[in-house]
Formats: structure tokens, sequence, C-alpha cells
């Protein structure tokens, strides 16, 4: 890893536990994914370094909001909603390689348009964004949140199944499903 990326690690590694967790065990699962889906060599490195990184925007948001229980207004919303497109310009900033920022900026892309922060859909994002997208997602879903308890394994591959096609690409959903079969 390059200096850049070690110090936007350290960055995001130091801003609480949880947030720590979330980010190794989505890279974990993002590099499974991905080599499910026959990634291999510097792009399957790129996909992880991205899933390491992927919440380093969150530095930029109010902690109280990202661990508050309850409905968030509308300005809070955004505010937790830019992290992704803060993250890019962040790792950038710091030389991070700009495949790792772009997949970071497009992580909450969803593959009918409705994500954010650009509204991308299908193949219009890239492959290594939709697999971090099911990966992050699957975390959050499996972990006790103050806004949420924890939810099964089977639990969440019946709402990947649901959302595939809506949210997530299919093919990275099939992978996903497949990864605990």
């Amino acid at each position: 890893m390059t200096q850049a990326i070690h110090e936007a690690a350290r960055s995001l590694a130091g801003f609480d536990e949880e947030t720590n967790g979330h980010q190794k065990r989505t890279a974990e699962l993002s590099g499974g994914i991905g080599a499910r889906l026959l990634l291999e060599g510097p792009r399957l490195r790129t996909l992880v370094t991205a899933a390491l990184l992927h919440d380093v925007g969150k530095l930029f948001v109010p902690k109280g909001l990202l661990i508050r229980p309850g409905p968030l207004t509308a300005e809070e919303r955004k505010l937790v909603r830019d992290h992704s497109s803060k993250g890019e310009i962040w790792l950038r900033q710091r030389g991070v390689p700009g495949e790792v920022a772009a997949i970071v900026r497009w992580h909450h892309e969803r593959w009918d348009g409705s994500g954010y922060p650009d509204r991308l859909s299908g193949e219009q994002i890239p492959l290594e964004s939709r697999i971090l997208a099911v990966a992050d997602a699957v975390d959050a879903m499996v972990s006790l949140r103050p806004y949420h308890p924890g939810r099964t394994l089977a639990e969440v591959r019946r709402i990947l199944r649901e959302e595939s096609g809506g949210a997530f690409d299919p093919a990275v959903v099939e992978a996903a499903v497949s990864f605990w079969e």
C-alpha cells in the first residue's frame, strides 16, 4: 500500500472501534465476492483497498448522527449522504489512486439509479462499487446498530434477493448469497 493509503486507513481506524471493524469486515466480504466474480490481481487488491477506506468521508459527519437512533432530518441525511463524495475528494487530495477513490465515491449508487451521489444505474456503476455496495449493506445488516438489531444470515439473504435488480446488481447478489451456501 502506498503511504497515502496507510494515512487514510490510520485516520479512519482512529474514528471509532465499530467503524474500524466494519471497514475490515466489509473489505473481507468484498474480496470474497470479487473473487467469486473472477476478479484477481491488481483489480481485486484495488477493490479490497477501497473497501477498507469506503467510509473515510464519515470523518466529516458529526459522530452523533451516525449512532443516533431514530430518523434524521433532511439536512442530516444530506450530511450523511455526502460522505461518499467527500471521501473521494479527501482520498484524491492525499494521492490515493483514482480507481480507489472512484469506487469509494460510487459505493452508494443503486442498480436502479436511485442511489447517490450521481444517480448512476446498472453497468454505469463500476463493478467494484457494486460489489462494495452489497458487502457494505451485508455488514450493516448483520451488525447491531443503535437504530436496528443485527439480522440473521437467512434474513440478509432474503433482503438481498428482494433488492436484487433494485438496490443491487443481481449478479453481485448471487455471488454474495453463494458465499454462505
